[in-house]
């Protein structure tokens, strides 16, 4: 036992950490980043990327993290975090998001970064704007109200009082408004 302390003691000492090179994605301060990893000049090369990971993976807005020993006392930290999925922009009604936005990941995550399928409007609920998303990865804008949503396609605008209609639109040019009753369209 003496002996694991005294190798723990050691590699502390003479194999600190004597360079750290962070890749943090866009929005995201480097600094902080190893901070939140617990990594820094002098802490313990050793044992660092381990505990590193495990601290970073518990981030909700991070998908994978790698930390790669190069060179004694070197380490390089790079980060991918979750893809955007939907940008909640201006006061929605939903909370916890600000007037500049919020980017959201598949699972609902608030993320700290820019990007997604843009989204405005007021009156619906954050599982269904998901579920919209998903249904429509290629849109380049939703609009909704409590009325229903406006979806714009690259090549098409779909409108509808429910979501559950919406399934695989495939209207080339045209603008279409999906109702209980049947299909109206606009050229």
């Amino acid at each position: 036992m003496l002996t694991l302390a005294a190798l723990f003691v050691a590699s502390w000492t003479l194999l600190p950490v004597k360079e750290l090179e962070v890749a943090a994605p866009t929005g995201v301060d480097a600094n902080a980043l190893a901070r939140a990893a617990g990594l820094y000049e002098g802490g313990p090369w050793l044992y660092s990327p381990y505990w590193a990971r495990r601290r970073l993976v518990q981030l909700p807005w991070v998908e994978a993290v790698r930390v790669e020993r190069r060179g004694l006392g070197r380490l390089r930290l790079e980060v991918r975090p979750k893809k955007p999925v939907l940008w909640l922009k201006g006061a929605l009604g939903l909370p916890g998001v600000r007037k500049d936005g919020l980017a959201v990941a598949a699972d609902g995550r608030p993320l700290p970064l820019l990007g997604g399928v843009p989204v405005t409007g007021f009156g619906q609920d954050l599982k269904t704007l998901l579920n919209v998303a998903a249904t429509h990865p290629k849109a380049k804008e939703i609009r909704f109200t409590p009325a229903g949503f406006s979806i714009d396609l690259p090549r098409s605008r779909v409108w509808t009082p429910e979501p559950s209609r919406l399934g695989r639109v495939r209207a080339q040019g045209k603008e279409l408004h999906l109702y209980a009753w049947g299909v109206s369209v606009k050229r």
